[in-house]
């Protein structure tokens, strides 16, 4: 089990928007390869706040799936994400990601990440 604490700021592309938040993670084990999470996401500005429930399943030493149900106060709606990792090394990793609300249409995403330090 562990805990995590971030500070995001976020700028918006194409636009003046930029919001702020704090987010608080507890991470524990589903089974002895699945991952589980709750996260709260909190705005500073309004007090509103995000609760996430997600989880990564190894498929393979390589491949991982990911996903994640969440409400949002925020935004008032209710949102999913469903996913693929494919982690280059200890480091590195691209995700490919698709994300739907309940108020509007489905997102497709990809991420690149690399770990500093880890």
């Amino acid at each position: 089990m562990s805990w995590d604490l971030t500070y995001g700021y976020i700028w918006l592309n194409n636009s003046d928007g930029h919001s702020e938040e704090i987010t608080a993670t507890l991470a524990f084990p589903v089974t002895d390869s699945v991952e589980g999470a709750f996260a709260v996401i909190v705005d500073p500005d309004t007090g509103k706040s995000d609760q996430e429930f997600a989880f990564e399943a190894p498929l393979n030493d390589r491949w991982s799936l990911v996903g994640l149900v969440g409400n949002s106060d925020r935004d008032d709606n209710v949102y999913g994400e469903l996913g693929a990792v494919y982690a280059i090394d200890d480091s590195t990793a691209f995700q490919v990601l698709y994300e739907d609300t309940n108020d509007s249409g489905g997102l497709l995403g990809f991420t690149v990440s690399y770990e500093f330090g880890g």
